[in-house]
């Protein structure tokens, strides 16, 4: 049986603040990132930086279902 996400989140879960950010906020923070690297606007990513991204995709690609399912 598989368990609520929601469960697991712990008090304060459902507020904006604290909540769980959906995919697509995850996705928009990271081409955001890059975009203002990418116009000069903002230094180029550390490495920290892209590791962060690189896991925030990462989130992403785990958490969105096979297509055709």
């Amino acid at each position: 049986m598989t368990q609520d996400p929601s469960a697991r989140a712990g008090p304060g879960a459902d507020h904006p603040v604290y909540g769980r950010p959906a995919l697509s906020e995850l996705v928009a923070a990271v081409r955001e990132s890059l975009q203002d690297a990418a116009t000069g606007n903002t230094p180029p990513p550390s490495g920290y930086a892209a590791r962060v991204a690189a896991n925030v995709l990462a989130i992403v690609e785990r958490e969105t279902p096979p297509p055709g399912t």
